[in-house]
């Protein structure tokens, strides 16, 4: 039996939740929610006790098969057939619960667990094999990413997409869009207060669960909204991180004029009444989007292209509509993510509205963006958010 751990299991989620596997369908179980963190002492979660009657079951508790449990064998992965290959820089990770049984090779290395784990730590796949929960994987990662690399991975799996751990010529789709996120903050963040996670990894879980939001709907929405939400000393633009898929009520006197009852907003900054909406390539811009080359017959064009015109006089009209009801749009094109350039233009948009609207500075702020220090942390954190992953890493961290 195997065990999938840290990185190899965000790998191995993200295959379950894209449902990129050959064979019948693996859902992730449900896990039972934890108590809240604000249940346990704030003032040093490290050394914090829970009450007896709050304590997990245990895998000892549910006689787990810890003896069964080993690395370096074959590895049960076959249906999987896009988790791409693991390397020396990315290895395959398998968890064992003894000393003795830890192997490391070249493409493959093992970690130790501890059989205190709270039972929900381990999610069954099938007979033979198990995978780290979204909360245990995110304490393993934190051992060795950077700040964002990890709040990425928070918000990716508190969000409602998931990037396909390997996409090839035939399974060319990089994303799976409008899923349920697999965990929660408040879950992650007492997750990593009852596994006693190391210091390291405990602060920077911590650190990363304070900035990250949940309801992001792709990885593009979750690195915009660190880019325009972090503080100017981090290299963003500093407006505070925007709520995620906020709800806009039509009131009664101004249904007559626009088409819905509500909207949901991408990214909406609610004290100066602004909402980013990313405009994706594929999805609101290509004409032939979702429709394999191979079936684009002469019959069917003319279909698919009123099909084109009703989706683009929809969006446009729900962007009318959300201005109707008072609230500024300001949209963003997959290109403008291409040039640390380009989303200061965004920033200047939206500075411009908080003027508007909040008696913000702007002519102050924008003289601010203007100066080495700041271009310098802007175009180092775009570096990280936005640039293609390195060798090696590209099925791990994702692309936009």
């Amino acid at each position: 039996m195997h065990v999938i751990t840290g990185r190899s299991a965000l790998r191995l989620l993200r295959a379950i939740r894209t449902r990129s596997y050959r064979g019948r369908e693996v859902w992730l179980p449900a896990v039972d929610p934890l108590p809240s963190a604000d249940d346990l002492s704030e003032t040093d979660t490290a050394s914090a006790e829970l009450p007896a009657e709050e304590s997990p079951v245990t895998l000892a508790d549910g006689d787990f098969d810890f003896d069964s449990v080993v690395a370096g064998k074959r590895v049960d992965l076959e249906r999987f057939y896009d988790l791409g290959p693991f390397t020396v820089d990315d290895p395959l990770e398998l968890g064992v619960f003894d000393l003795n049984k830890r192997i490391n090779l070249k493409t493959t290395k093992s970690r130790v667990l501890s059989r205190a784990l709270p039972e929900a730590a381990l999610l069954r796949v099938n007979r033979n094999l198990y995978v780290a929960s979204p909360e245990l994987a995110v304490v393993q990662i934190a051992e060795t990413a950077t700040l964002m690399q990890l709040t990425q991975v928070i918000m990716e799996l508190c969000g409602t997409y998931s990037p396909t751990p390997h996409p090839t010529a035939d399974h060319p789709e990089t994303a799976k869009y409008e899923i349920p996120p697999v965990t929660s903050l408040e879950r992650i963040s007492t997750f990593a207060v009852r596994v006693r996670a190391k210091v390291k990894a405990r602060d920077l879980v911590k650190r990363a669960v304070a900035i990250a939001r949940e309801g992001a709907a792709s990885p593009a929405e979750t690195n915009l909204a660190l880019m325009l939400g972090l503080p100017v000393k981090q290299g963003g633009y500093g407006f505070g991180m925007p709520q995620f898929n906020a709800r806009l009520d039509a009131p009664e006197d101004e249904r007559p004029y626009v088409t819905q009852a509500y909207y949901q907003l991408d990214l909406y900054w609610e004290d100066c009444k602004a909402d980013i909406e990313y405009e994706s390539t594929a999805f609101h811009l290509d004409p032939l989007y979702g429709i394999p080359s191979s079936r684009l017959t002469s019959d069917k064009v003319q279909v698919w292209r009123e099909g084109c015109i009703e989706r683009g006089a929809h969006d446009r009209t729900r962007l009318r509509d959300i201005q109707t009801l008072g609230t500024r749009v300001i949209p963003v094109l997959a290109t403008d993510l291409r040039d640390a350039r380009s989303l200061e233009r965004i920033a200047r948009a939206l500075a411009r509205r908080k003027a508007e609207t909040t008696g913000f500075d702007d002519a102050a702020y924008l003289a601010g963006l203007d100066t080495k220090a700041s271009r310098d942390a802007h175009e180092a954190l775009f570096a990280e958010l936005f640039s293609p992953a390195a060798e090696g890493e590209t099925s791990y961290w994702g692309t936009l």
